[in-house]
């Protein structure tokens, strides 16, 4: 398999999810910048990090191998991404994220059959079906970020 690297995060090439735009994206190291540049800002080698939406894997692959965080806690509403975020970790050693597949959702939000967010539009499932509250996660996970 071909990989692509960013931000010293190797990407596999799998064309049913990386376009070749966003292989462009990736290679140039454009995909996620901002979000990649802000967290020297606020993130430390000692953090549990909550991350919300994993979609490729690529935040949490980043904390884990170049920050080198505690532990990520990811959740992803696409069951269809997650075999493909575990190649992602598989591929860069990263063994400290859990993946869940559900919706995190605030204690009052509401989230049913009209609920749609642009990773699921090729989606077959139905995620507002497995879903958890983040009261519930901050308890047990106790993130820091």
């Amino acid at each position: 398999m071909d990989f692509v690297s960013s931000f010293g995060v190797k990407i596999p090439i799998d064309r049913d999810v990386i376009s070749e735009k966003l292989e462009r994206k990736l290679k140039n190291n454009n995909y996620e910048a901002p979000e990649v540049r802000g967290l020297a800002n606020f993130v430390k080698k000692q953090d549990r990090i909550l991350e919300l939406g994993a979609g490729i894997g690529f935040i949490s692959t980043y904390l884990s191998k170049i920050f080198g965080v505690k532990g990520v806690l990811a959740y992803e509403a696409n069951p269809d991404m997650l075999p493909y975020i575990e190649k992602v970790h598989r591929a860069n050693g990263v063994e400290n994220v859990e993946v869940r597949n559900q919706l995190l959702l605030n204690d009052t939000a509401v989230a049913d059959a009209s609920f749609r967010f642009i990773s699921l539009i090729h989606c077959t499932a139905r995620p507002w079906l497995n879903r958890t509250r983040r009261l519930h996660v901050s308890r047990t996970f106790r993130p820091h970020v």
